[in-house]
C-alpha cells in the first residue's frame, strides 16, 4: 500500500495500464527501471518492462536504502510476496550468484523492509506469470568490489540466461 496499491485486482490493473502495448518486446541481457511509488514512476516502469522479453530466470539488483544486513545481500529462499503473486525465489540462481559473487553473502535482514527489489516484481510477473527471480540488495561498494560483481553477475547471466534487472 505505500509504493503500490495493496489490493491485487487494483495493482494488476495498475501494472497492465503502466505496461500497455507490449507487443514489440526485445530480449536483452539487463535493463534499469526506477523503484519509486508507481504513482511518481509507474509509467517509466511499465514502458521499459514492456519493451523487454522477460525470461523464466531474473536478477533484480536493489540499492540498501536501510543501512540492514550485508553489503551484497542474497536473498536465500522462499518466495518474494507481492499482492498479485508470489513469486519463487529461484534456489539455482541463488547458489550461482552466491558461488559468483565474491561479497555476496545469503542474508534476509537486508531484504525485510527495502522497497527497490520489491517494486519491480509486479511487473516481471505481469510479463512472466512463470517468473522465478534472485533479489540481491547492495550497499556500499568500493570500485574494485564493484568492478568483481559485475564480473561475477556476467558470468551467472551468461550460464543462466538470467535477465539482470536494476532497481
Amino acid at each position: 500500500g505505500r509504493f503500490y496499491a495493496a489490493d491485487p485486482d487494483t495493482l494488476a490493473a495498475e501494472v497492465a495500464a503502466h505496461l500497455g502495448d507490449t507487443s514489440h518486446a526485445v530480449s536483452t541481457l539487463g535493463l534499469v527501471a526506477p523503484h519509486a511509488g508507481y504513482v511518481y514512476s509507474g509509467r517509466i516502469a511499465g514502458q521499459t518492462f514492456a519493451r523487454v522479453q522477460v525470461p523464466p530466470r531474473v536478477i533484480v539488483l536493489a540499492p540498501n536504502h536501510t543501512g540492514r544486513g550485508q553489503r551484497v545481500s542474497v536473498l536465500p529462499a522462499g518466495v518474494f510476496r507481492v499482492p498479485t503473486a508470489d513469486v519463487p525465489i529461484n534456489d539455482d540462481l541463488v547458489t550461482a550468484l552466491l558461488n559468483a559473487l565474491p561479497s555476496a553473502e545469503s542474508d534476509v535482514a537486508a531484504h525485510e523492509y527495502e522497497h527497490a527489489a520489491e517494486v519491480e516484481v509486479p511487473f516481471l510477473f505481469a510479463r512472466r506469470a512463470d517468473v522465478e527471480i534472485a533479489a540481491v540488495v547492495l550497499g556500499h561498494l568500493s570500485l574494485a568490489d564493484a568492478l568483481a560483481l559485475g564480473q561475477g553477475l556476467a558470468d551467472v547471466v551468461a550460464a543462466t540466461g538470467a535477465l539482470v534487472v536494476a532497481s
